[in-house]
């Protein structure tokens, strides 16, 4: 009777899979179908929001100043890991939620060799943030970026300090978020975005530029303080962050190969849509002394030294007559300490000390992977519109865990007028690991749209 019981389970868990499945494929087909209709109506071949929102000053293009926004939303199919519980307190295997991703205005103001740039926005907001007055978790208001810098040679130094996105480490430690390939930006690339860091963003000074074929970036910077009782505790033979007031240095230096990419801003593209030609092979690094602690067999507290390093490749070239093929890989050694290990997820909303929500695997001591794959058909469809597939891995072997974390990505996006107004339809595939052990798969559906200028 209970094996019976527990087919049931499983059958009602698969019809709700598949239901999921075809609601948000619906979704996506949907909005892909009516903005062909719209857009094709005078069937423009350029894209409108492409230069976005622009006062010039003068001219010659040195003075001006633009306006953007990037507004991201989810809809979400999502299967919770075992024992998950709703608000009310009964078991929860699945559902569907909705998610602001992203809410963020920016400005960017350049006087000849200064440039300003200010981005201000909302965090993530699920249905368990709100302004009302029962609601614990309230939406905030703060800086995504608030930086400066002087321009010292024409494309070779630049040089400012600020709240800011200038990382070392990865190419993708300094992803765009308008500018993915997939629903998010990998969380590999930024391997301390929940503890030491604002959204990905830390206080320092950078220098950035090209040097021939050389793309580099070099920080000194304040990590914030982990001081909050919430944070997790260091024990025996396992480290945590802990207060500290040290500096961190960071670099990260890209060879290129074809074209050269820009270090006007800090925000490197996951995908130019064959617009330019790439090669790049990158290494970096992030150092922090003294940010972790743990206690050793005999009791001592034992101070440790945050330092990660990676290598990556990135490679986008056009072909057959308007396709884009688009490949990137990293590989990242992370080094914070013996069995450091952090889990979590974005917008889990029912993750509390006693259940885990979508929790999975995300930072830790150890080695990690980032594989992505992308190919954009030459095909338009309906004049404006282009068609993406993808895959994208997330390969996590961390000293705490028994077994590997594998996460899988696999989507297809639908690029209305390039980044600036597209949506996405992406199933992943999400490690659950069970006393560190690997014990299944749980999956995820996003139906992304977003619109950037």
């Amino acid at each position: 009777m209970k094996r019976l019981d527990e087919n049931k389970r499983k059958i009602n868990l698969v019809g709700k899979n598949r239901r999921g499945l075809l609601i948000t494929l619906f979704l996506f087909v949907f909005f892909q179908l009516q903005t062909n209709n719209v857009f094709n109506q005078e069937a423009p071949l350029v894209n409108p929001l492409e230069k976005g929102f622009v006062y010039n000053f003068t001219d010659n293009g040195k003075y001006f100043v633009k306006y953007g926004a990037d507004l991201e939303s989810w809809v979400r199919f999502l299967q919770y890991n075992p024992g998950t519980k709703d608000p009310s307190g009964d078991k929860i295997e699945s559902d569907f939620d909705f998610v602001l991703r992203r809410s963020i205005i920016s400005t960017v103001l350049k006087l000849d060799r200064f440039t300003a740039f200010l981005a201000l926005g909302t965090g993530t907001q699920s249905y368990a943030v709100s302004m009302s007055p029962y609601t614990i978790s309230k939406p905030t208001i703060y800086y995504y970026d608030f930086w400066g810098s002087y321009e010292v040679f024409k494309d070779a130094l630049r040089l400012g300090y600020g709240l800011n996105l200038y990382k070392g480490l990865s190419r993708y430690s300094s992803a765009s978020a308008a500018r993915t390939i997939g629903a998010d930006v990998p969380m590999l690339s930024a391997p301390d975005v929940l503890t030491t860091e604002q959204t990905a963003r830390h206080l320092g000074f950078f220098a950035a530029g090209n040097i021939k074929y050389i793309n580099y970036r070099l920080i000194i910077g304040k990590p914030f303080l982990v001081n909050s009782l919430t944070r997790p505790a260091y024990s025996l033979d396992k480290a945590a962050d802990v207060p500290n007031s040290h500096f961190s240095t960071q670099g990260y230096f890209a060879f290129q190969f074809l074209d050269k990419e820009s270090s006007f801003l800090p925000f490197y593209a996951a995908t130019y849509l064959g617009k330019k030609k790439i090669f790049n092979i990158g290494t970096g690094f992030y150092s922090h002394p003294k940010s972790t602690q743990s206690i050793n067999d005999a009791g001592d507290t034992i101070t440790h030294n945050k330092f990660h390093y990676a290598i990556d490749v990135f490679f986008e070239y056009p072909v057959l007559s308007g396709g884009v093929f688009t490949f990137y890989s990293a590989f990242f050694k992370y080094n914070y300490g013996p069995n450091y290990n952090l889990t979590g997820g974005v917008a889990n909303v029912l993750a509390t000390s006693t259940s885990t929500g979508l929790s999975e695997p995300n930072f830790g001591s150890g080695r990690a992977v980032a594989l992505q794959l992308a190919f954009l058909f030459p095909k338009v469809v309906g004049k404006t519109s282009k068609i993406q597939i993808y895959y994208e891995g997330n390969y996590m072997f961390f000293d705490a865990l028994n077994d590997a974390a594998l996460h899988h990505n696999l989507g297809i996006t639908s690029y209305v007028h390039d980044h600036n107004l597209k949506f996405t339809l992406q199933y992943e595939l999400r490690p659950f690991m069970q006393n560190d052990n690997f014990d299944s798969y749980k999956s995820l559906i996003i139906f992304k749209n977003q619109f950037y200028f």
